[in-house]
């Protein structure tokens, strides 16, 4: 059984499996056989197949991205894992900052990552209940794709870490720093998870903004404000704070 406060440099020497072309990188390490995972181990490729995002949505995934995935075993109850799309959405923040100084990556909850409201990364968790349980927390950033392959859409548009930053793109280098970032914090998150909360909340580029949130049962117009123990948006609608677990932010004003 996976200690329940993992070791950042155990976990770092974890396997890491590199592929030129692979389906999905969450699918792989999902897929693989009990005996073969260890926790901490690593997938990325060059290129996804069928690489896919949140609510099931295509993740256009061509040559230029970064197409990372990290398994976790959390001895914690299943209820508290969506709080991994947190941590690697924070990991992922930091990552880009640490490699491309002249950006401000900025996180919209719940888990992408914007620059100057447009969106270069974005998580995808997934968790398989087999014994052992394990988390597959995934990342796609946009480093130097063609912008031919962005998807086009007037909110929150598509761009590319190669014409937000003045920095050469070192894919390698950006790979090594997420997977850093992530178990890092990821272990951080075993022993006090409101510290994680607290630096995502502190990435997070909503603070003070009026949104527009696409909940499953209608448009909620309010102030964003925070999020709570669970990783759950709380938006503020007249005196009265609402709690969203699930949704979409479709608009900010200024």
């Amino acid at each position: 059984m996976t200690s329940q406060y993992a070791d950042p440099d155990n976990l770092l020497k974890a396997p890491w499996k590199r592929f030129d072309r692979l389906p999905s990188t969450n699918q792989y390490l999902l897929d693989l056989p009990a005996n073969e995972l260890l926790e901490g181990t690593t997938c990325t490729a060059l290129i996804q197949t069928n690489g896919i995002g949140r609510n099931n949505r295509v993740w256009h995934s061509p040559l230029g991205g970064l197409y990372l995935s990290i398994a976790v075993k959390p001895d914690t109850p299943p209820s508290q894992w969506s709080q991994l799309s947190l941590v690697m959405a924070c990991a992922g923040s930091i990552a880009i900052k640490a490699n491309f100084p002249d950006t401000n990556p900025l996180i919209k909850w719940p888990n992408d990552i914007l620059i100057e409201n447009r969106k270069v990364a974005g998580v995808l968790l997934q968790s398989s209940n087999e014994k052992p349980c394990r988390v597959v927390a995934g990342i796609g950033i946009n480093v130097s794709l063609n912008p031919v392959y962005l998807p086009k859409r007037p909110v929150f548009p598509a761009t590319v870490l190669s014409f937000e930053s003045q920095y050469p793109t070192n894919l390698r280098e950006l790979e090594i720093a997420v997977r850093r970032s992530f178990i890092e914090l990821y272990c951080l998150w075993q022993r006090k998870p409101q510290e994680v909360v607290q630096k995502w909340q502190a990435l997070c580029g909503l603070s003070g903004h009026e949104i527009v949130f696409q909940a499953p049962n209608g448009t909620v117009n309010g102030k964003y404000s925070g999020i709570n123990d669970q990783g759950f948006l709380l938006i503020k609608v007249d005196d009265e704070i609402l709690t969203f677990p699930s949704g979409d932010i479709v608009g900010i004003k200024e």
